[in-house]
């Protein structure tokens, strides 16, 4: 799914609103590899089948 980065976002807050574990981050991360910088208004693909649930 696409994730539109809101104003106070963080990649461990998306991370724990999407998978209820910042421990996943790294599926975020590998799912968008030419984000560099979090900035409202960016868009994220958030990997919804993460095999870790």
């Amino acid at each position: 799914m696409l994730y539109t980065v809101e104003p106070g976002d963080t990649l461990l807050k998306i991370t724990e609103k999407f998978y209820g574990n910042r421990l996943f981050w790294q599926l975020i991360i590998d799912a968008n590899p030419d984000v560099i910088v979090l900035m409202p208004g960016i868009r994220m693909l958030i990997p919804l089948q993460c095999g870790y649930h």
